[in-house]
């Protein structure tokens, strides 16, 4: 005669397929690391994320599976591998995150005298300025023009005599040190 065996209930889950990756949904940011951004894909659950070759932190899964949501590792400039893993695969996507430089300020030429009534243009010399950098002058967001990445243009504001700190801000948060305009 066998002996009887134990009944087991419950519900069986097999566990997810490998990761695959569509996008990130925030795909720019600081070098520093720590920018918050979304990953959509499939089969997510139980992923680790990797940067550019760094672990991501504070890996959060959506219930579906469907997305996730992390916090970059500090990296080096420029376009980075995104790549996601769980215990049946990985998915990468190449350029799938770019890091960009912090903002810096070379120098602050007027077109004309630095005159307390403001109106002249200004051209502002430095590196890293992404698209859709503002400029901070003496603590207020001033129209800006990007010529380039390394050249912005601005009308100075009307001011009394004196230094005003002056700085850029990009769309990523990052901002240059202040650089300093002095009216005559």
């Amino acid at each position: 005669e066998r002996p009887l065996m134990p009944m087991v209930t419950g519900v069986i889950t097999s566990p997810p397929d490998a990761p695959s990756i569509s996008r990130c949904v925030l795909d720019a940011g600081p070098v520093a690391g720590g920018q918050s951004i979304t990953i959509e894909g499939s089969d997510l659950e139980g992923c680790t994320v990797d940067i550019g070759g760094a672990a991501a932190t504070s890996v959060v899964i959506a219930g579906n599976g469907k997305s996730l949501t992390c916090l970059t590792p500090a990296r080096t400039a420029g376009a980075k591998t995104v790549t996601v893993t769980n215990a049946k695969g990985s998915d990468a996507l190449a350029s799938g995150f770019t890091y960009t430089a912090v903002p810096t300020i070379s120098s602050l030429t007027a077109n004309t005298s630095a005159s307390p009534g403001g109106g002249d243009a200004c051209t502002i010399a430095g590196t890293n300025f992404q698209a859709g950098c503002h400029v901070v002058w003496d603590g207020v967001v001033i129209g800006t023009k990007r010529n380039s990445a390394i050249e912005l243009v601005v009308i100075v504001p009307n001011h009394a005599a004196g230094a005003v700190n002056v700085k850029v801000v990009c769309p990523d948060a990052q901002e240059s040190a202040n650089a300093t305009y002095t009216y005559t």
